[in-house]
Parts: C-alpha cells; structure tokens; sequence
C-alpha cells in the first residue's frame, strides 16, 4: 500500500542550513574563544548590604599578568595567558585550555564607591570588591 507523503517546501532549505552550520561549527570552531587568539573567563558579581563582589576565575595566570582598572565607573579587568611550551619536541594532539589576551568590562552602578576598590587573587581566583556608598546603605530609624 502506498502512503501520502507530506510535500514541505522549505525541507531543502532546512537541509541547505544544517549543512552550512555543520561547516561552520566544525572547521571554523578552532577560530572561537578556546583558540591562542582570545578567551573570556568566568565572573561571579555578588551584592549584599554593604559591598559589590566580582570574583573572576583565572586558573594558571600569575598575578603579575592581571590587570584590573576602574575608569568612569567601568570596571575593566584584562590579561594574558601564555602558552609556554618550552619542549618542541611535543606533539600535541588537543589543547582545551584557552590562551591569549582577555579584557571583561563591567559597568558599576552609582550606589558604589570605587575609590574603595579592594582586589586580592588567590588559587586562581581574582576577587574585587567595593563598598558601598554611606548615603545608599540606609539606616534604621529608632521611634521615639
């Protein structure tokens, strides 16, 4: 018995598009964020009463290569991972781990002080904090 067969018009437009994303992800996936040209690390902002937190994860940098600027109220933190392969006589057959420069901007809000910038790195954690404005906290009013 012969069935009826749905007629779809774009499925060859369907097909044409997976096959062009399928190109695209797999020669070009190299050129992205986990390639020598560039990455982006990971931010945690956490904010309570009284601070603002940014805690970035920078697994196998130096301190020396970390950079961290507060401008204009834009909190800017940049940096670079080398790779260093002192033995050339290694050949590797993947590399996961994401080198090159990096540069994460983030805008602080007016309720913060950022002349109270404190950063502290450790175990390949950058954590930045600031205080928050006296005038912004806000207070309990005692009833007399």
């Amino acid at each position: 018995m012969k069935e009826l067969v749905r007629f779809s018009p774009f499925k060859g437009m369907r097909q044409l598009r997976d096959e062009i994303d399928r190109l695209f992800d797999s020669n070009f996936s190299t050129f992205g964020e986990n390639s020598l040209g560039g990455w982006s690390p990971n931010v945690d902002i956490h904010e309570d009463a009284d601070r603002l937190s940014f805690t970035v994860e920078l697994p196998g940098l130096k301190k020396d290569n970390i950079k961290v600027d507060v401008e204009n109220n834009i909190l800017t933190i940049s940096g670079e991972r080398k790779f260093e392969s002192e033995d050339q006589s290694k050949n590797y057959q993947r590399v996961e781990r994401s080198y090159g420069c990096f540069r994460r901007s983030f805008g602080l809000p007016a309720t913060i002080d950022p002349d109270t910038a404190d950063a502290s790195y450790k175990d390949g954690l950058l954590t930045i904090e600031f205080d928050k404005r006296a005038e912004v906290k806000g207070r309990e009013i005692e009833i007399k």
